[in-house]
């Protein structure tokens, strides 16, 4: 037994353990940076607020269109590892593009943030956004038949979504502060980043040989018919699963905003003129890693006696967590929002903060596909995996869009945040889970639909 779980009885779970360490490094490295990244752009290379938007609007919105097309190719496990094998060559093939164009391909900018060739501007501006789309676009595609295919191991061998996400939470702990460290480097301002996402590119193929080590469960073990077909409307007639979803589509936005918010804010705070002060890509690392820290703390808990067994209450804590977020960050907002001398204070303070996200976040990784199951049951469960994240981007690519104006009024962003984390705490408490305590209704749901 380690970390409560026999590795001899469940090999897959196993597997999938090593697999999702392997995402949650490239996550770390890659994702946790690429809305900051995207905020350096706009400050090195003097964007507009309307260029600003749309830089922000269509990487979400690409991953929303990525999602929905992908959902259509949803299959079995074996189809799955075939359709991730796929994106994940075409993840490496991107990233590659987007590391060297962006690293030597003229900007059109002087240092001082001067327009010197508007043509290499512009050019550089689309070349960037476009990359950084179809990055979303094909990452949120494999993350949701990754999780599809996490949900059918751990249904396969009685495990838990908590067993493989735990260490997912340890990979961010060591790998986010190397990774600020590492864009701290030899390029200076966005082109760090950019390198960042160069060292990182090869997990992409390393995820690409592990999809090879599983051994896919017959299709016989999740339902009695060999039809994998499942519509989005057959999903929703059932009410329970539609109150679900509206607190998933507020939840997940709510996550990405605060922290695109948080990153804004991050930057306002960073030392001018070449001075280098608290906020740093290194201390965004630190950043990410304590709040990854509270998430292994909370999954290892919720997985092996806490809250996860009674899902509203772990939906519930999770809201909470999210509403003490934002409305202690909307305060912080409100008096700082400019590089001040004693920055290291604040710098900590923003830390401790973000420790409400991890809470958040291990609360609801442990929680949601056990709800997905019990309410549509495992052969819907493959389908509906799709639809949050679905419209989880649509949202975000609509809060994205006025992201720049949002800014500009940053805590009254934070406190409106705070009060759509209150409506969501509060809907929590009449989600049915009911089918948590009595399987056998479970069946009866998904043989009406």
């Amino acid at each position: 037994m380690s970390f409560f779980l026999d590795r001899k009885k469940n090999k897959e779970t196993a597997k999938a353990q090593l697999f999702y360490f392997a995402t949650s490094i490239f996550d770390a490295m890659v994702l946790g940076f690429l809305t900051l990244f995207l905020n350096e752009c706009r400050v090195s290379l003097a964007w507009s607020s309307f260029m600003s938007s749309l830089s922000l609007f269509l990487p979400p919105f690409f991953a929303a269109l990525g999602v929905f097309i992908c959902s259509h190719f949803v299959s079995n496990h074996a189809q799955n590892l075939k359709t991730m094998r796929f994106l994940l060559l075409s993840l490496f093939g991107t990233l590659l593009l987007l590391g060297f164009f962006g690293i030597y391909f003229p900007s059109g900018v002087d240092r001082e943030g001067i327009v010197q060739n508007p043509a290499f501007y512009h050019s550089f501006f689309i070349l960037i956004t476009s990359l950084c789309s179809l990055f979303m676009g094909l990452y949120w595609s494999f993350a949701s038949l990754h999780t599809c295919s996490i949900a059918d191991i751990n249904y396969a061998e009685k495990t838990r979504y908590g067993h493989v996400c735990l260490y997912g939470s340890l990979a961010s702990i060591l790998f986010a502060p190397l990774a600020g460290l590492i864009a701290e480097g030899i390029f200076q301002s966005y082109r760090g980043f950019l390198f960042l996402f160069l060292i990182a590119s090869p997990i992409l193929l390393l995820l690409f040989f592990l999809t090879y080590r599983f051994k896919p469960f017959d299709s016989s073990l999740y339902h009695q018919d060999q039809d994998e077909k499942v519509s989005y409307r057959s999903l929703l007639k059932n009410k329970t699963y539609l109150l679900y979803l509206f607190l998933a589509s507020l939840w997940l936005p709510l996550m990405w905003a605060s922290d695109s918010l948080t990153s804004s804010l991050w930057t306002s705070l960073e030392g001018k003129d070449g001075i280098l002060n608290s906020f740093n890509p290194l201390s965004w690392g630190i950043y990410l890693a304590f709040a990854a820290f509270i998430e292994f703390l909370f999954v290892f808990f919720n997985t092996k006696v806490g809250f996860g067994k009674r899902v509203r209450f772990s939906m519930s804590l999770s809201f909470i967590a999210l509403t003490l977020l934002c409305v202690s960050l909307g305060t912080l907002s409100y008096f700082y929002h400019e590089p001040i001398e004693s920055d290291l204070p604040l710098a900590l303070g923003i830390i401790f903060l973000h420790s409400f996200r991890g809470a958040s976040n291990g609360l609801y990784l442990t929680s949601n596909i056990l709800m997905l199951h019990h309410i549509i049951g495992p052969k819907y469960r493959r389908k509906a995996v799709f639809l949050a994240p679905f419209l989880y981007q649509i949202i975000n690519s609509i809060l994205q869009l006025v992201y720049p104006y949002l800014i500009e009024i940053r805590y009254v962003s934070f406190y409106l945040f705070g009060a759509i984390a209150v409506v969501g705490l509060l809907l929590s408490f009449v989600l049915d889970v009911e089918l948590l305590h009595k399987p056998s209704l479970s069946k009866g749901k998904e043989e009406m639909l």
